[in-house]
């Protein structure tokens, strides 16, 4: 139960005064320091990184009107307040995010120092703020000493995007290739006779790796490094291992699995290409106490051997061999004078980029809620929760004692029901060595589950010996949502379950069958939902340069990235994602710079659109709106789809050029997005029904979001959109695409009323029917397909956009100035979501009583908010104890559709209005 905020008594007012005659308060504090959107990050590779932070202040009002970085090489001169590589001086403006180093040239394996100081409304300045840090990576690709190393097994392949026939079985030269399909066990022993004072290790194991230094694990990034088209780019890792080191003898330990790189031979596909053996690459810079240096690299000097980990698959889970372990192997002292010595092989063809995205890790473990034994030889565990990852069990078996775990979504007649796994065997098989307890997770997999099944124990599986693991980019959670309506916060819990098990360093469809891609639909439709759950700034940045380095030179871009092949399909409705997702990432982040890093590549896609257009009217839509429920409903349909699309990201484009100063290519995008547009109409429109295309709720829909439909068609249009719905009895009949847009436009041209009759249908097709015994959403409408799908989770941006009501601001991004609108349902009572934003901490609460509404707003320092409120008039509104119009901080702007509008400063604000329910 939310309570009025009520103004401070005269006694209290005194006593602040009195403290604050005696301790000075500092009306501003800096906080949230971040270079490149990480806290004091390790691995950075770009000359020019940038800066942010935030501040708070219990002033409303308060605001940034000047700041001063300064950067120094030392922790002393920083210390001083000395910038001794960068002092910007006093700059006039209220940015406080992505502000780009313009100081002396910065080095590599280098440690930076920063601070910022600020000026608030007043011009008063605060002190500087505590030390920040950053350290430098690789910055010239000069500075590369170390070798690849491997097996030196066979050829890597000839074919630039590496083979994908499962068939293939020589290179085009005739050589056979040969594939090892085990774990390698790479290590180097290193002797130093003084201490270190300093070092940073650089490293890239393909596919993947695990790194120890003296037997001991660094970092807790698995499944690392992040896939990528290993053609173009592969992404290496910077850790600041100075403390990891003892005097004397060292050793350093590599674990290297197949991964994405090497994949199962009996996988090379569309889905899978094989790059070639695995390999890996290590460099360290090291300075000791004395100040003298030393760099230690890889080459043939390293021995290597198979290691335990005999058959691994993304798919298909690995076979680990206790036995096969070599104790000791990454620790001085190891007798390694039967291993062999490492070859060097050749570089991957990609460029090596620092992996600044946040790794996938593991970031919760999960508690069974039952164990069952259906049969004498198998037990079977139920986590509760659909999720990606895999378990964790101890185990006490005789030596050779063999344990098969299989992974599944479902369970039938007490017994795992794989289906929905298709070819994907997702099984691990663990090989005991016997003895004392024993522990086993696997390496180089992962799964979509919520039931294991594991045969072979001799013995009761206790739940105390069995857990799960889940697993995940690690992107920071920013958005907090929930209301009075149980099953719309089931929807949201699902929504944050399918997302989290489809973020596996790019965006996946699905985490438990032989797919798991990064389809471009999938993730547009999604990606807004995302942003307001979770961090993904430096993920979404990453994913989409996949995307652009996988552009063809005619200009197409491919519809699943990261990968080397194209099928060369039209899907503009999947493809469209790259600039859709540019475009979010500038709106909520606020940063211009990504519009400037992929105009070249957004524009070279839109004129091959134009190229192959037949007067503005795009080719057919391969997909088209996705698995729709409609009635005679065929892939592809509606037809207007990639034309609508066309539309859409002409438009984008357009706006990015006029953002970026790109005067002529903003006019002539903005003709072309006329001239698609008046084609669209002639073509699509009919007048007589009041309708577009095929009369479907994603047709209608799409136009009405696009804008296209003629201003005094608008009202006809909605009519028949709603009406088919209200026909229907509250039911959709949308796909992956219309879904999301259909709910924004029932809302954005007022009509969240049957927003809200679709969002709590409980019949089929409809979320709650959905997820009926699910925790995670399915593929489809009727539960068919991957379990384990985040498509149709695009209704969650609307339960922050709308129910809540906080929206980003397409002409103040980053949420300069956010946008407060709610929708207050006749059967709901409260609502409660926040979220962290680039400036600070939006929340936006309300409840009702019987008649009236309480709306609690919080706007960041620094940022403005325009604010809904429904009222007959301003008399009916009061801010705190007062009016509203005669509280601090706020503007009266306008009267719209019985909603008092406000602009207001940064602050805390609560709303009182004696209207309760929205009409629309």
């Amino acid at each position: 139960m939310m309570t009025r905020k009520t103004s401070l008594f005269p006694a209290t007012l005194l006593v602040l005064i009195m403290i604050n005659s005696c301790v000075k308060i500092e009306p501003v504090m800096i906080t949230e320091l971040k270079c490149h959107s990480l806290y004091n990050p390790i691995g950075i590779d770009i000359n020019r990184p940038y800066f942010s932070w935030m501040a708070e202040s219990d002033v409303r009002g308060q605001k940034q009107t000047a700041y001063q970085i300064v950067v120094a090489d030392t922790k002393n001169a920083i210390d001083r307040d000395k910038g001794t590589l960068w002092n910007s001086g006093k700059i006039s403006s209220n940015q406080m995010n992505a502000i780009y180093y313009e100081g002396q040239p910065l080095l590599s394996n280098r440690t930076y120092y920063w601070k910022v100081k600020i000026w608030d409304k007043n011009g008063n300045q605060t002190k500087f703020s505590e030390t920040a840090r950053f350290t430098n990576s690789i910055l010239d690709s000069g500075v590369w000493q170390a070798k690849w190393i491997g097996m030196g097994v066979g050829k890597d392949p000839v074919n630039e995007k590496g083979f994908y026939d499962e068939e293939m079985t020589v290179d085009e030269e005739g050589d056979t290739i040969r594939y090892l399909e085990n774990s390698l066990l790479v290590r180097k022993e290193c002797s130093f006779s003084k201490s270190v004072k300093n070092a940073i290790l650089h490293v890239c194991g393909l596919g993947l790796y695990e790194l120890t230094i003296n037997g001991n694990r660094i970092g807790n990034k698995v499944l690392n490094p992040a896939k990528t088209n290993y053609t173009k780019v592969v992404l290496y890792d910077t850790y600041d291992v100075t403390s990891h080191f003892q005097n004397k003898r060292n050793v350093i330990g590599l674990m290297l699995g197949n991964g994405w790189y090497n994949p199962l031979q009996k996988w090379w596909s569309w889905r899978m290409q094989w790059f070639g053996e695995k390999r890996a690459m290590l460099q360290m810079h090291i300075t000791f106490e004395d100040n003298t240096t030393r760099i230690i690299t890889s080459d043939e000097s390293w021995k290597i051997a198979e290691g335990p980990v005999l058959r691994h698959c993304i798919y298909d889970g690995e076979i680990y061999d206790a036995n096969k372990e070599l104790p000791g192997w990454d620790q001085p002292g190891y007798d390694d004078s039967n291993w062999g010595s490492a070859k060097i092989v050749n570089p991957p063809r990609g460029e090596l980029k620092a992996q600044i995205m946040p790794a996938i890790q593991n970031t919760e473990i999960m508690k069974p809620i039952s164990v069952t034994q259906p049969n004498d030889t198998i037990w079977v565990v139920d986590f509760g929760q659909n999720f990606a990852g895999w378990i964790r069990i101890k185990l006490e078996v005789e030596k050779g004692s063999q344990l098969t775990i299989r992974y599944a979504e479902n369970i039938q007649d007490g017994m795992i029901d794989t289906r929905s796994n298709l070819r994907a065997l997702a099984t691990d098989t663990y090989i005991a060595k016997g003895g004392k307890q024993e522990v086993y997770e696997s390496r180089f997999t992962y799964h979509g589950f919520r039931y294991v099944e594991i045969g072979g124990l001799s013995s009761e599986l206790s739940p105390a010996n069995i857990e799960g693991v889940v697993v995940h980019s690690a992107v920071e959670p920013t958005g907090h949502f929930e209301c009075s309506n149980e099953q719309i916060n089931k929807i949201h819990q699902v929504t944050l379950w399918s997302q989290r098990s489809n973020l596996m360093g790019f965006p996946t469809d699905c985490p438990q069958r032989e797919e798991r891609l990064g389809w471009t639909g999938d993730a547009h439709v999604t990606a807004e939902e995302a942003i307001y759950n979770f961090d993904m700034n430096l993920f979404y940045a990453k994913w989409l340069n996949d995307i652009k380095v996988n552009q063809d030179t005619s200009g197409y871009i491919p519809y699943i990235a990261p990968r080397p092949i194209s099928l060369g399909d039209s899907a503009i409705s999947w493809s469209s994602g790259y600039h859709l997702i540019v475009w979010y990432h500038y709106l909520y982040y606020g940063d211009k710079q990504i519009l400037a890093d992929h105009f070249p590549a957004m524009k070279k896609y839109v004129d091959y659109l134009t190229s192959l257009s037949d007067n503005y009217i795009a080719q057919d839509d391969k997909y088209g709106d996705w698995v729709s429920p409609l009635d005679g409903w065929e892939r592809g349909m509606p037809i207007s789809t990639s034309t609508g699309y066309y539309y859409y990201i002409s438009s984008i484009l357009a706006k990015s050029a006029s953002i970026l100063g790109f005067g002529q290519d903003a006019q002539s995008y903005q003709t072309l997005a006329g001239n698609i547009k008046e084609a669209y109409n002639k073509k699509f429109y009919y007048p007589a029904e009041k309708s577009y295309d095929d009369g479907s709720q994603f047709a209608n829909a799409f136009a009405l979001f696009l804008n296209m439909v003629p201003e005094n068609q608008k009202k006809e249009v909605l009519e028949t959109l709603v009406n088919d719905i209200i026909s229907r009895e509250g039911h959709l009949t949308t796909g992956i695409l219309g879904t999301k847009y259909l709910m924004e436009i029932l809302s954005l041209e007022n009509r969240s009323d049957i927003a809200w009759m679709l969002a709590t249908q409980t019949d089929h097709p409809g979320w709650i029917n959905m997820i009926h015994n699910r925790t995670t959403f399915s593929e489809r409408w009727d539960q068919s397909g991957s379990n384990n799908h985040v498509m149709f989770g695009s209704i969650d941006s609307w339960f922050y956009q709308t129910l809540a009501g906080i929206r980003p601001d397409d002409h103040a991004p980053g949420f300069k100035n956010i946008i407060i609108k709610p929708f207050f349902p006749e059967d709901l009572s409260w609502v409660k979501a926040s979220v962290n934003t680039a400036r600070g901490l939006i929340s936006s609460e309300w409840e009702k009583s019987e008649n009236s509404i309480q709306l609690n707003v919080k706007i960041p320092v620094n940022s403005t908010a325009t604010i809904y409120i429904p009222a007959e008039d301003q008399s009916q509104i009061l801010e705190g104890s007062v009016p509203a119009i005669d509280a601090e901080g706020i503007t009266f702007l306008k009267m719209e559709n019985q909603h008092v509008v406000y602009n207001v400063e940064s602050g805390i604000y609560n709303f009182v209005s004696t209207i309760h329910t929205d009409k629309e």
